[in-house]
Order: C-alpha cells, then structure tokens, then sequence
C-alpha cells in the first residue's frame, strides 16, 4: 500500500460570507458552484489570477468550506515528477477540493498528466510487462480543481485551456502611503 500525502488545509476553513468587500468575485464563485450542485455535476475547474496577497488562497480554501468539502493544498514548485501528482490525485475523494497554488510553475511532465485529471477524471499510467508496455487507466474520483496563479501567461496553453470556463482575476489597488490603503480592490470576469 502506498501512503498518500495528506496536504490538507487548516480545519477553519474561511466561508464566503466571510470574506468582506469582495462581493464582486464571492458572487460568481458562489453561483458557479451553486449552478453545478444544481445540475448534479462537478465545477469546472477555476483559475484565480492576480498578484501576492490578492486573496487567492482565502477564495480557494472558501471553495472547500461547503460541508463534506475537504482541502487537500499543495504548491506547484513542489510537485518535480508525475508520480508525485499522480498519488497526489489517487488519494482524492469526490467533492475534495485540489488547490494548486503557483500552477505556473509546474514542471510540464508534470502538466501533461494533469490535462487528463483534470478534463476525464482518470489517469493513464504506463505499465512494464517484461519487455512490453502496457497502459492502465485509473478513474479518479470526481475532484474540484482550484488552482492560482501570479503569471498565467507561464502557464502552457494545454493546461490553461482546463480553465477557460472559470477564469477569476484579481487585482489590488495601488496606494501612495500604507495609511490610504483601503484593501484589495478586487475585478472578476468569466472567460
């Protein structure tokens, strides 16, 4: 048996009501998730883009806050190989949210197995059968995918294309002096 990384995040996880003054993007997370359990189907996976300390990990963890929701966060820089990814993914359990923070980052073998986690929810592993190879697929359970970036043009194309349906970007105000800051001013669209 193979012990599965647990990356799981803080048991207080935020709740969008929550987060203050962020109705902007709150709104649309909470009616594209609403739409999904309506129509009996996991969210599409959602990128969050914008600058350190934007509150793309709040918005993340608020995704995972709805009961029978786990967190399950790790950091793209981390993850060098695919088998890394791919017990990563194994041991998720539907309706679990992965966080991929800094997904940017991620090395592109590493990418490439991701497009099929994410798009069909399985995994195709290659197998040694003497000198022959031979593929399994694995089905995966039915994950919710968030992941953020600061630079989303890093990101392959491939992989950016799984998001498409739920792109949020993020923005902060620039301020003269620390005392006129007034918070993160934050914009949303949906690609």
């Amino acid at each position: 048996m193979v012990a599965r990384p647990r990356h799981e995040a803080p048991p207080t996880q935020p709740r969008f009501e929550e987060i203050l003054g962020q109705d902007r993007v709150v709104e649309p997370l909470k009616i594209a998730l609403e739409t999904a359990r309506i129509e009996g189907r996991r969210p599409d996976p959602i990128l969050l883009t914008g600058p350190a300390g934007g509150g793309k990990t709040t918005l993340a963890r608020a995704v995972a806050s709805e009961p029978g929701r786990r967190a399950v966060d790790i950091s793209a820089p981390v993850v060098e190989h695919p088998a890394a990814l791919m017990t990563l993914v194994a041991g998720l359990d539907d309706g679990d949210v992965l966080f991929i923070d800094e997904i940017h980052a991620l090395p592109q073998r590493v990418a490439e197995m991701l497009y099929e986690a994410l798009q069909e929810k399985t995994l195709t592993l290659p197998i040694a059968q003497g000198s022959r190879m031979t593929t399994i697929t694995l089905r995966l359970a039915d994950f919710v995918t968030v992941a953020a970036t600061t630079d989303p043009d890093r990101m392959p194309w491939p992989l950016r294309d799984r998001f498409t349906h739920q792109e949020v970007r993020m923005s902060m105000a620039k301020t003269t002096s620390p005392s006129s800051r007034k918070g993160p001013r934050i914009a949303w669209s949906v690609r």
